[in-house]
């Protein structure tokens, strides 16, 4: 049973936004109503990059319901790009790996998996903070 749910929202820059923002909402109290925690991080779709404070965030929503035993489901629209950019954070953050590692990982076994330069270099900037000795 899921207990824990990390998503990734788009900022909404599309025509039809009354009806994203209903679908959202409409999702958000589903999941709330099966008992299901949330962390939802706020992304542009297509051509957004996590920020390092959504990263550190997401990463640290994952750990700590891990630590507890619970599964963690980490999703964006399609899964190619912002929830693999989290997914590699997460990789890097429990293994030390460099970017370019955690991605060949993750494509390894998610072969549609897109991770953008933009993308690389924000987990590259992420890596050095969690595993090169910089500063959050």
């Amino acid at each position: 049973r899921l207990h824990i749910c990390l998503e990734f929202e788009s900022e909404l820059r599309v025509r039809d936004e009354t009806l994203i923002l209903t679908s959202l909402k409409h999702r958000y109290w589903e999941w709330k109503a099966e008992g299901v925690e949330q962390l939802r991080l706020s992304t542009v779709d297509l051509t957004g990059v996590p920020s390092l404070e959504n990263l550190h965030r997401g990463v640290e929503f994952a750990l700590s319901h891990r630590e507890k035993g619970s599964s963690v489901y980490v999703h964006c629209k399609a899964g190619r790009c912002r929830s693999a950019t989290l997914a590699a954070a997460y990789i890097i953050r429990i293994h030390c790996w460099s970017p370019e590692e955690a991605c060949q990982m993750l494509a390894s076994v998610r072969p549609h998996v897109i991770i953008r330069s933009s993308q690389l270099e924000m987990l590259r900037r992420y890596h050095q903070q969690v595993c090169g000795g910089g500063s959050i």
